[in-house]
């Protein structure tokens, strides 16, 4: 019963690394368009400041997509998830989070 419950994390931890994998994928060419768009529409070769927020916020979600797929490709090999990854991980999508939903405000 043991092997069974093995295998099916595996083949469940695969299709997360293959889907993580597209996802990471889309997220470029969607950073590739976000700066090919900001790049040509006029004025030309200059990025208003909204366009370069929204560049960084998409390069930061490739990053974060990278970050967690190694974290994947760890627990695969060591069936250990590695702490210091994951609260990494963590405080850059909180920080995303908090920037998508109009910014974050802290308690007086």
């Amino acid at each position: 019963m043991e092997k069974i419950f093995n295998l099916f994390e595996r083949v469940i931890i695969i299709a997360l690394i293959v889907l993580i994998s597209i996802v990471i994928l889309l997220a470029t060419i969607d950073l590739g368009w976000v700066i090919l768009k900001g790049v040509l529409s006029p004025p030309l070769f200059l990025l208003a400041i909204d366009d370069i927020l929204e560049t960084f916020g998409a390069f930061l979600l490739v990053l974060v997509g990278l970050e967690l797929l190694e974290t994947i490709k760890a627990y695969l090999s060591d069936h250990v998830i590695h702490a210091e990854v994951v609260f990494i991980q963590h405080d850059k999508i909180i920080k995303i989070a908090a920037d998508r939903a109009g910014g974050f405000h802290a308690g007086a």
